[in-house]
């Protein structure tokens, strides 16, 4: 069930994990920093806050749609689990 490179940022297991890039591109931009490389940094300290924006957006907006969405889904599963009355 491999899922595409673009759905991943969705799955709550995974989402946590890609704040991982902003910290790669925050270090890699210091280090470039320090060696006189400051255009270079900061093209990737912008795209470090531009990746934990989305990511923050695709967390707030995960968690939003699980407590809407998982309130929804425990209820239609309660409903269909629940004895129909036998026809008399």
């Amino acid at each position: 069930m491999a899922e595409g490179g673009l759905a991943r940022p969705r799955h709550p297991r995974l989402v946590f994990t890609f704040f991982t890039l902003v910290a790669a591109f925050d270090v890699l931009g210091l280090q470039l920093h320090l060696r006189g490389h400051d255009h270079i940094a900061l093209v990737l300290w912008l795209g470090a806050l531009t990746a934990w924006l989305v990511l923050g957006y695709f967390r707030v907006a995960l968690v939003a749609w699980i407590a809407t969405m998982g309130g929804v889904l425990l209820s239609l599963r309660a409903r269909a689990r629940a004895p129909h009355p036998e026809p008399i």
